[in-house]
């Protein structure tokens, strides 16, 4: 298996080079993309602290980097196993006691989507409001529930759920159909560059090809909370994926 700096000479051969030959630049769009979009251990590192690291590398409107400064960064690039998405109809139907909900968010919901611990618990009264309840106040997961749930996760997707798409993607599509995605996806959402959009492919085709590493030592990142509308967690309208 190849080493952490490897992979990055890997994925620094593999993007677009300024004219001279030897370096590269990036937005601070393109920094933004990166960390949102599969290549940042976002787990471990809180995007203030990325965008920190590239401080000494900024040149007017823009980050400049050689191939040793470039493979520096390889600290912030996440390196673990990917696994199959959060499948919400795997949820167990039938009453839920607020303890183990606790540990539904913990465990899966929060690892997949951008859905805050209050505004999961706003949710769950919401659901009970709505008589999703049985004889002790439990809240009773249906396929009701399941649909809102997915419907969370599908539009406010966590970052490492859209590397786990992105890496699935690569597997089914290819990965020249998925970075010709990913490059209309960076010019309608972040305004990224194609280093940025390479960058991040280059690192997805080394993930899709390694083999499951140890458990990462998960560091929680403070996330910001965001308006979401606790109906539709519960009636969305329409198709919930796609």
């Amino acid at each position: 298996m190849a080493t952490p700096a490897e992979t990055m000479e890997y994925i620094w051969e593999n993007i677009p080079k300024r004219k001279d030959g030897e370096t590269i630049s990036y937005s601070l769009a393109d920094l933004h993309y990166l960390y949102f979009e599969g290549f940042v251990n976002t787990r471990r590192f809180a995007i203030e602290t990325w965008l920190k690291s590239f401080d000494p590398f900024k040149k007017k409107n823009e980050y400049v980097l050689n191939k040793k400064q470039f493979i520096s960064i390889r600290k912030f690039r996440y390196n673990g196993p990917c696994h199959e998405m959060f499948d919400v109809q795997k949820i167990r139907d039938g009453a839920w006691s607020d303890e183990e909900l606790q540990l539904l968010y913990n465990r899966s919901i929060r690892q997949a989507c951008e859905l805050t611990e209050k505004l999961f618990w706003d949710c769950v009264d919401g659901c009970k409001q709505e008589n999703k309840t049985n004889e002790k106040g439990e809240l009773v997961i249906d396929a009701d529930v399941k649909k809102g749930l997915g419907y969370i996760i599908a539009r406010f997707p966590s970052p490492r759920t859209r590397l786990e798409y992105k890496v699935k993607a690569m597997r089914t599509q290819g990965a020249q159909a998925t970075e010709a995605s990913e490059a209309e996806k960076g010019k309608s959402k972040f305004a990224a560059g194609s280093t940025a959009v390479q960058t991040t492919m280059a690192s997805l085709q080394k993930l899709q090809g390694s083999e499951k590493t140890k458990k990462e030592d998960v560091k929680p990142v403070k996330q910001a909370e965001e308006e979401i509308d606790i109906k539709k967690l519960r009636k969305p309208k329409g198709k919930v994926f796609g």
